[in-house]
């Protein structure tokens, strides 16, 4: 039997032992001169215009590019491939060059400035089956960032002391993901940024980006508004508006729907630093609801069946077509229905759509109506945009004239509760763009649902309208009778937010260039979000908070420093600042805790329902076993360790198992093959005594420490 045994668990190390990484392939080295170009490579003069758009470079200029990429970055150029194509953007061309080999793949973007604006080096072997698994990390966070930043300063050599670190890193299953903020004469400059990748297993970098482009415009630092002119200026051209507030229940109920306080235009409307006026930066975005996905209920409630009852009267396609082909947006005799689908939409009055495409010769377009009263929802023409040209006071005038017939023609019962927003419109006057876009927004009772809405794209070239979506849900609203005082709001945004000064690009269509504007803006987060009770003034939080897991601040208290330490610089702990060795855990906790080794991506905020969910997906839970808040074993943190790695299939086979752990007669009988197995592969936290005491309630540092035991075995 100890024979089998044995031999069961020599066949198990034989397999994890076995383990493909990426390390060994992002961290091969190359020969950093010049690499001796494939002989079809002809000799050609050097590169111009021409060339750039004929795909073309000379052998010279190739070679010169090899060298100085060569000269900054490792690259596995041995038996790899060599394929490079040209672009060009704002006239200043980039070179793509990927080096192809058996088992990875390289890939460099190099700007004719001599700057590398992208690499990514990744591996095409198939994933080991421990993919999902953190690792430990052979590079500490701090070794991590330094290796970021010496990367930056390689592939960036002029502009490279302008990038600083500005948040933490996000953590992946082997890898640190370093974000870098670009400052210039100490100012930020909101949309220039960098991501570096770096593997904390081999300290190679993985992936670069950059959003920096040398064709920017900056705006000088001197002589613009002060903090307190900037507030003033907010006041005067932002100011405060009210709109309706709601959270989300499940996948799309509507609950808790609230009047509330916002910052009069959205976060794309800034005050210019220079003039005090308020600056158009780019489009609009509206997240005035709360991201709040409560518990999944799968059982059909009373409004559901309802809505499924209801399903019986929808309307049928043929009705849908009459209904399409009549409504006078295109020749009907002349299209032919091409597609038909009915699907499901929230907003609508049935919950469902019905989407037809109709095509001629010549072009397509496509109309949706409601499924139950086949009420207008959307209209695309794709083929007739019109043509491309400044926009004029006039082309919105016109816009705004077709607009409120168009509605007051196919939206008659949504027109009182309409209100075009104007202030966007203005920003588009000098543009260049094939349409005037109109987002009349849902107005009652003195405030704004701006989820809800009516677009309309007008072209002014071809005089009509081109495109239409309306977005709208039977959402009853409150109507307040007491307004807190805006001054109020207005302390909590200047003192708690504060005003933010840096530089915001702003497309310039007459130079073709991107301006740098120097922008004051109000600071908008998830602690600190722009939106308040409008009877009391108090700030509107999120109901869910994401805890993040801090250095801990009785570190020196543990047992096991040096494998805490490990674990938190991976994103795995415990929150709330303290390590708190000695404090037992629920089995609930033991479960999160070793959830945090696997790729917990979209985890954030999960419920209850929703982990239980991904720790049976993981198979840490089987069968019909529940989890509880009460106070887990050691030898339950065992069960959960060994299934994580896939054995639980051996595991059960508890007769076949021996242990020379002091105390193994102790372990329940159905864990014993846990137990052994963990032991064996030296998970266990063990004293010299042999003894494990399996029946001893779990603490924070023993858990700390067979969880590091069962990172380092993979």
């Amino acid at each position: 039997m100890k024979r089998f045994f044995s031999m069961i668990l020599a066949i198990m190390l034989l397999i994890f032992s076995i383990t493909s990484s990426f390390a060994s392939s992002a961290g091969a080295s190359s020969q950093s001169g010049e690499k001796e170009l494939a002989e079809d490579i002809e000799p050609q003069p050097d590169s111009t215009e021409e060339e750039m758009m004929n795909g073309t470079i000379s052998k010279e200029k190739l070679q010169d590019i090899l060298s100085d990429i060569k000269k900054r970055i490792v690259i596995a150029d041995e038996n790899a491939k060599l394929n490079y194509s040209l672009g060009a953007t704002n006239g200043r061309a980039y070179y793509d060059l990927t080096w192809e080999r058996e088992g990875e793949v390289q890939i460099v973007q190099y700007g004719e400035d001599r700057n590398i604006y992208y690499y990514n080096h990744y591996n095409t072997d198939p994933m080991p089956n421990n993919w999902r698994m953190k690792r430990l990390p052979q590079f500490t966070m701090e070794e991590s960032e330094a290796i970021a930043k010496d990367f930056i300063r390689k592939v960036l050599p002029e502009e490279y002391k302008n990038f600083t670190l500005n948040e933490a890193p996000e953590v992946s299953l082997d890898s640190y993901s370093f974000r870098f903020e670009f400052v210039r004469d100490n100012i930020p400059v909101n949309d220039i940024d960098a991501q570096v990748i770096v593997n904390y297993i081999t300290g190679s970098v993985s992936y670069f980006i950059t959003s920096y482009s040398p064709d920017i415009y900056f705006e000088s630092s001197e002589s613009y508004i002060s903090q307190d002119e900037a507030q003033a200026a907010f006041r005067k051209e932002i100011g405060l508006r009210k709109i309706y507030t709601y959270s989300l229940q499940g996948n799309s109920r509507v609950d808790n729907v609230r009047m509330a306080y916002a910052m009069g235009l959205d976060e794309q409307f800034l005050i210019n630093a220079k003039t005090g006026k308020r600056e158009w930066i780019g489009h609009r975005s509206n997240h005035y609801y709360e991201k709040v996905w409560n518990e999944a209920d799968e059982s059909i409630q009373p409004l559901e069946q309802a809505e499924i009852d209801n399903k019986s009267k929808l309307k049928s396609m043929e009705e849908a077509k009459k209904v399409a082909q009549a409504l006078g947006l295109f020749k009907a005799k002349d299209m032919e229905m091409s597609y038909a689908n009915l699907y499901e939409r929230s907003d609508a009055a049935s919950g469902y759509l019905w989407s037809m495409e109709f095509r001629d010769e010549m072009s397509s377009l496509r109309v949706e109506l409601d499924a139950l009263n086949l009420e207008l929802i959307s209209f695309y023409d794709y083929d007739h945009i019109g043509q491309l040209q400044t926009i004029t006071s006039k082309n919105i005038e016109e816009a705004q004239k077709v607009a409120e017939e168009f509605v007051r023609k196919y939206f008659s019962n949504y027109e009182s509760k309409l209100a075009l927003s104007a202030a966007e419109l203005e920003s588009l006057i000098g543009q260049q763009s094939e349409v005037v876009g109109l987002i009349l927004e849902r107005y009652e009772g003195g405030a704004f649902l701006p989820e809800d809405r009516i677009s309309i794209n007008y072209s002014p070239s071809m005089g009509k309208i081109v495109s239409v979506d309306k977005f709208w849900r039977s959402i009853r609203l409150p109507r307040p009778t007491k307004f807190a005082d805006e001054e109020i709001v207005y302390k909590k945004i200047f003192e708690e937010n504060g005003l933010e000064l840096a530089y915001h690009l702003k497309w310039n269509e007459k130079e073709q260039r991107n301006d740098a504007k120097l922008c004051y803006s109000v600071s908008n987060t998830e602690e600190l979000p722009l939106r308040f009770a409008v009877t009391t003034g108090e700030r509107i939080l999120s109901p869910v908070k994401t805890e993040e897991i801090e250095a801990y601040s009785d570190l020196d208290q543990s047992k096991y420093q040096e494998e805490a330490g490990a674990l938190f610089q991976i994103g795995i702990g415990f929150v709330g600042g303290e390590l708190r060795p000695n404090m037992p855990m629920t089995q609930r906790e033991v479960l999160k805790l070793i959830a945090l080794a696997f790729n917990d991506y979209g985890l954030t905020g999960a419920t209850d329902k929703e982990q239980e969910r991904y720790w049976r997906q993981l198979e840490l839970l089987i069968g019909n076993e529940s989890v509880s808040d009460l106070p887990a074993t050691r030898e339950e943190m065992v069960k959960y360790l060994v299934r994580a790695l896939g054995y639980q299939r051996i595991a059960i086979k508890s007769e076949i198992f021996k242990s020379e752990l002091y105390d193994f007669e102790q372990v329940s009988n159905d864990l014993r093959g846990y137990v052994a197995i963990a032991n064996s592969l030296r998970m266990l936290d063990v004293p010299q005594s042999g003894e494990f005491r399996p029946k001893e309630q779990l603490t924070r540092d023993q858990a700390i420490k067979m969880l590091y035991n069962f990172l380092a075995f993979q």
